[in-house]
């Protein structure tokens, strides 16, 4: 029953709250030393970094982004970062970096400059949530709840299909944005999160949908 749940629950603080992905404040190392954490990651500290977060299933469009890198603007410094999917399922090309199991989400959205989703078709993707969370700039595909993020304010560059030379020219755009874009964007994502998508705002909804099913039905 609704009266079961503590509403008082919603205002503990918590340094993040980066648990959509499995990472716990354990994993994350809370530095703010960005250089310190591409070291760590492997990850160049004087290009751009775009971050493809989730698994290999063929939903997530991984094997979509991996045919684009190649085509991306060779006049364009920058590289993809895929993390989740295991070692072996990610292309060999300079411009991948494949990470494999991440638990230390935080760390590593603080580590990269923006977010890839080209889900096929998505819903509301929770690692969308994160990267709005920590103020990420998005490139994302143009379809189901990626749109409905984007109409929310989340700070995005859409692509309009899974074409390689589509992504490939949303990449180049990405890698060769200016800090003042980038930083326009982050300030969008973050703003979207704090406006639509807080813990806080995601249980009033769910509490709301609670309280609608678990109403008596009226007969006529």
């Amino acid at each position: 029953m609704l009266d079961q749940f503590d509403p008082a629950a919603l205002a503990v603080q918590t340094p993040t709250s980066f648990v959509l992905s499995g990472a716990s404040a354990d994993e994350t190392s809370r530095t703010t030393d960005r250089a310190a954490l591409r070291r760590a990651w492997k990850l160049p500290l004087d290009a751009p970094v775009g971050l493809y977060l989730g698994n290999h299933q063929a939903y997530r469009g991984l094997d979509a982004l991996m045919e684009a890198v190649p085509l991306v603007d060779a006049a364009v410094r920058g590289i993809v970062a895929v993390a989740g999917p295991p070692r072996h399922h990610v292309t060999r090309h300079p411009r991948l970096r494949a990470l494999g199991h991440v638990s230390a989400v935080a760390d590593l959205l603080s580590a990269v400059d923006f977010v890839i989703n080209v889900n096929r078709f998505s819903l509301f993707d929770l690692s969308t949530i994160e990267a709005l969370e920590a103020g990420k700039p998005l490139l994302m595909h143009d379809v189901g709840g990626n749109r409905t993020f984007k109409a929310l304010g989340a700070g995005a560059e859409m692509v309009r299909d899974l074409e390689p030379a589509t992504i490939a020219a949303g990449l180049s755009r990405m890698f060769a944005a200016s800090s003042d874009r980038l930083d326009a964007l982050s300030a969008e994502s973050r703003g979207c999160y704090l406006a639509h998508l807080t813990r806080a705002h995601l249980w009033s909804r769910h509490a709301a949908t609670l309280s609608a099913a678990s109403a008596p039905l009226v007969t006529r």
